[in-house]
């Protein structure tokens, strides 16, 4: 029987944030609104903003994806690194023959 370190607790779960999302919301609210009297005065504006969103939505897709693969890989290897350590190690005892 081997003895075995108490493990750690895991990290509590993260408050949810309403404040951030009402702020978020409220500065989309204000870009649309800009674009929105910007549009009164440049109609072309909108194609520039799809090319400019287009660009934007290939980068978050490979943010989010390379991202994600990234956290299941660390995530995986230090799962492998605690069941090392939890593993028993056989140390010789005085008994054994040589």
């Amino acid at each position: 029987m081997s003895a075995r370190l108490p493990r750690k607790a895991s990290p509590a779960a993260p408050e949810r944030n309403e404040g951030t999302w009402i702020a978020v919301l409220f500065m989309l609210g204000g870009v649309f609104g800009i674009l929105g009297l910007i549009s009164m005065v440049m109609p072309d504006i909108f194609g520039l903003l799809a090319v400019l969103a287009a660009f934007g939505g290939f980068v978050a897709l490979h943010y989010f994806t390379w991202g994600r693969w990234l956290m299941q890989t660390a995530s995986r290897s230090r799962e492998l690194e605690q069941a090392e350590r939890d593993l028993p190690t056989d140390a010789p005892t005085d008994s054994d023959p040589l």
